[in-house]
């Protein structure tokens, strides 16, 4: 482990925390196109989830064209197959109690779920392909993101996460037990999983836990980032990460920031940074985080080993020195399939 980068590794840890700005009236916002054949129900409570990190459901979807909500509540979406093309698969606006469930969302410029102004939105069970990203969450409370798979997101920069939380607040916000690949050559990822400008609560932190993470080629992006543009009470537990591009976990900037418990993996690529990070990068303020019980083995872009790198910017960083660092792990952390979907 190194405790100081050398030029080029500061040039890149730099630049890898830099990747997401505010999106706020960003123009790729999804069009308003309300027509819809999905199939909805007003029962908003949702059945036992079966989580596709054990089993796919064997489940006949209907082609649906892209759905745009607003000021809709109560109902559920399922089993529709929607090719995105320039909108987003789903699109919704100032909705609330809106559950997704076995969807597929696919071959698209924008997003496979928006949520701008809303509450208590389920996002499960649902397989999203070839999509610039994922989820994108926007000013938005209590998003659920549970046992989905995604494969090969598209971007381009600032996009092309599974996942982004950008200005969501507030308790039950969570990307839990979900699967994620992109291949080289075939996607343009940026971020795996981004958190910004985001607080959960002391009691509830917005928790990323329990995800299966792989692949990326991007200079700037990587695995997780948690308090990019700030924030607070951000956690990220128990997660699986091989070769995400620059870097594995890290923390940009806020407070009350968790890195628990993860296995973190990356082989030497021309893009390969560091495995763990944690600095104070926007100045809002960086205090109170915590950095324990991770596992990691990162080999950097010069063939270096670069677990953990601290900037020493962000106060105390409770736990550091419980990590194992060069830890005896490699690829198979993960399987070689985790996308089950088709």
């Amino acid at each position: 482990m190194k405790n100081m980068p050398n030029f080029f590794f500061l040039l890149s840890i730099l630049c890898f925390f830099s990747c997401q700005k505010d999106l706020t009236g960003v123009s790729k916002k999804p069009g308003t196109d309300t027509t819809t054949n999905s199939i909805i129900s007003t029962n908003s409570q949702s059945a036992h989830i079966k989580n596709p990190i054990t089993a796919t459901p064997v489940v006949k979807y209907k082609a649906t064209a892209p759905i745009a909500l607003t000021n809709v509540h109560d109902i559920t979406i399922s089993y529709d197959s929607i090719t995105g093309g320039s909108r987003a698969c789903i699109s919704l606006t100032n909705c609330r109690n809106i559950h997704i469930t076995h969807c597929k969302l696919l071959n698209g410029s924008s997003f496979g779920v928006w949520t701008e102004g809303c509450v208590n939105i389920k996002v499960d069970s649902s397989y999203f392909y070839r999509v610039s990203s994922g989820v994108f969450a926007y000013s938005s409370q209590t998003i659920q993101v549970i046992a989905n798979q995604f494969k090969n997101m598209q971007g381009p920069y600032p996009y092309g996460q599974f996942v982004q939380f950008n200005h969501v607040s507030g308790a039950g916000n969570c990307f839990i037990n979900n699967r994620g690949d992109n291949v080289s050559g075939h996607s343009n990822a940026e971020d795996d999983v981004n958190v910004n400008a985001s607080n959960g609560v002391a009691t509830s932190p917005i928790m990323i836990s329990g995800n299966w993470i792989r692949g990326g080629t991007s200079k700037t992006g990587g695995g997780i980032v948690l308090g990019d543009n700030g924030g607070s009470y951000q956690t990220a537990q128990n997660n699986i990460l091989v070769n995400t591009a620059a870097y594995g976990i890290g923390i940009a900037d806020g407070t009350n920031m968790q890195i628990i418990g993860n296995k973190i993996y990356g082989v030497q690529t021309p893009v390969s940074n560091v495995g763990i990070a944690v600095q104070d990068y926007y100045g809002i303020g960086c205090a109170m985080n915590t950095i324990t019980g991770n596992y990691v083995n990162w080999t950097n872009s010069a063939g270096v080993r670069n677990d953990g790198w601290n900037a020493n910017n962000c106060g105390i960083v409770t736990g550091w020195a419980n990590n194992t660092w060069n830890a005896n792990i490699t690829a198979s952390i993960l399987p070689a399939v985790i996308i089950t979907y088709k």
